[in-house]
């Protein structure tokens, strides 16, 4: 019995969308296509179609002896090894001209490279001996090609005194011999900072005693300063506060908040309230200045007179005043010299301060975020871990961390912090719709 297999109508469905197009169209036969094409350009042509010479070949040379048919045999397949150097593809090389370039660190043969330098040589003495057949040939004693009243000395404006900086560049722009100078912060490195810090000898597998107890030291001393300054948070923060109690946190509160309010007035035992002087003031309507109104009085003639004489004994007062003051900077010539070295004296002291400061701080790492640069502690061994030996030494610290450290350091990337973020508090409610009612 043979059973018919029914063909159900193709069910018509929206291609609007991408993935609808998607899902409801076949593409097997383009595919299909496409890894036909990607085998025919890999392995070539497919035998259907390529032409019988590329196919068969006619042997007309007949085979005589056993042995001579080995032979050529040998010489003519060449081994089964070289065909892995070959390519096994027949897509053509989308780059026909390439450069090959001997890899760094390959030397030519000796002989190669002798014949590489007498050809150079060769070169060298040929061009030699025809630039002297011409000078010998063109020019005449006493002759010269270059005009020298038209030769521009362009050091001469440089050096020039009397000139300044903005005419120099300008003359110097419009000839076109203007030299530009790099900026000082591209020749600069921008940090001294080694990448890779030498450890100190306390450090060691084997250090010596000292060494050892001077990092040590060196530890316990950072220790106790970070130990101080904790106390000292506590006791500013957290000691400076007394401890109350509910209740009188919660009196003192409502003491704050009644503070400016108004109070009630007490009764007299007739019942009678007690006039505030607020409310005697509100109750008088009469109007009072503050400040009782100035007379405009003028001034007359002996007044206005006895003023300019006024004026103009201050004015000579100040003059003598001045005419004393250099005399008396005249006599004191000694001590202001004296106070001009002291001047100089202390300006190069300071001087020599913030050239130290300028070193000390090209050894720092500068400041590039919110966070700034805290140096590693210090890895270290106790007396009993040390093993004086590579094989049997504990290892202390991370290489990955040494590094990353190192990079913030030298201004490569910048300090952080890991912050941990909040989770937000969701509050649970129920919807209108899910509520039950009983």
């Amino acid at each position: 019995m043979t059973t018919i297999t029914k063909k159900g109508k193709k069910k018509k469905v929206s291609k609007k969308n991408k993935i609808a197009w998607r899902k409801h169209t076949d593409i097997k036969d383009v595919d299909k296509f496409l890894e036909d094409k990607r085998l025919e350009e890999r392995l070539g042509k497919p035998f259907a179609e390529r032409e019988d010479d590329e196919l068969f070949q006619i042997d007309t040379k007949p085979v005589s002896n056993k042995n001579e048919a080995t032979k050529t045999r040998k010489i003519s397949y060449e081994p089964k090894c070289f065909n892995m150097l070959k390519s096994h593809s027949e897509v053509p090389d989308p780059i026909s001209k390439r450069n090959h370039v001997k890899p760094p660190g390959t030397k030519s043969h000796p002989l190669v490279a002798k014949k590489r330098l007498e050809k150079e040589i060769k070169k060298s003495m040929n061009l030699l001996n025809k630039q002297k057949k011409r000078k010998t040939k063109n020019e005449t004693p006493f002759e010269t090609k270059e005009d020298i009243w038209n030769v521009e000395d362009v050091h001469i404006v440089e050096k020039d005194m009397w000139l300044e900086k903005d005419t120099v560049r300008h003359t110097l722009t419009n000839l076109g011999k203007l030299k530009k100078h790099t900026p000082v912060s591209i020749q600069k490195k921008p940090t001294i900072i080694p990448t890779i810090e030498t450890p100190r000898g306390g450090m060691s597998y084997n250090p010596s005693l000292e060494d050892h107890q001077n990092l040590l030291k060196e530890i316990a001393d950072k220790e106790e300063t970070l130990i101080k300054r904790d106390q000292h948070l506590n006791r500013v923060t957290t000691k400076m506060f007394k401890r109350m109690s509910a209740v009188q946190k919660e009196a003192n509160t409502f003491a704050e908040l009644i503070e400016g309010l108004p109070i009630e007035t007490k009764k007299n035992k007739k019942g009678k309230k007690k006039k505030t002087n607020e409310n005697l003031s509100e109750s008088d309507g009469e109007y009072g200045a503050i400040n009782a109104p100035v007379v405009n009085k003028k001034k007359d003639t002996k007044q206005r007179r006895k003023q300019r004489e006024q004026k103009l004994l201050e004015r000579q007062r100040q003059l003598k005043k001045m005419e004393k003051k250099k005399i008396h900077d005249i006599l004191n010539v000694t001590k202001l010299k004296e106070d001009l070295q002291s001047h100089d004296k202390k300006c190069e002291i300071l001087k020599e301060k913030r050239e130290k400061k300028a070193k000390y701080a090209e050894l720092e790492p500068k400041r590039l975020a919110a966070t700034k640069f805290e140096n590693p502690d210090l890895e270290f061994n106790l007396g009993q871990d040390i093993a004086g030996n590579l094989r049997n030494v504990k290892p202390e610290g991370s290489l990955l961390f040494d590094r990353f450290k190192s990079l913030q350091k030298r201004n490569i990337l910048e300090p952080s912090k890991i912050r941990m973020k909040k989770k937000r508090k969701v509050k649970p409610y129920v919807k209108s719709d899910h509520k039950i009612d009983f």
